[in-house]
């Protein structure tokens, strides 16, 4: 599978060898993803608890919406 969204890439990442030997891992990842990264693209830590994959969902969208805007703007 070839991830194409911030939620699949998260997905793999749980479905790992590395990280199904070392399931701190994951927390570590979620921790960080819910403390110093999400919340730049504007999520609320009661949304991150709430709904983090639907979060990382959001940020491809995030991401795909600002790519287009910067194409337009050098008329790529």
């Amino acid at each position: 599978m070839k991830p194409e969204t911030v939620l699949e890439i998260y997905q793999l990442f749980l479905q790992s060898d590395d990280c199904k030997a070392n399931s701190r891992l994951a927390d570590n990842l979620k921790t960080t993803l819910r403390r110093y990264i999400l919340p730049q693209y504007g999520f609320t830590a009661a949304m991150l608890s709430d709904d983090l994959d639907g979060c990382l969902k959001r940020v491809t969208q995030i991401l795909h919406h600002s790519q287009e805007g910067v194409a337009k703007r050098l008329k790529i």
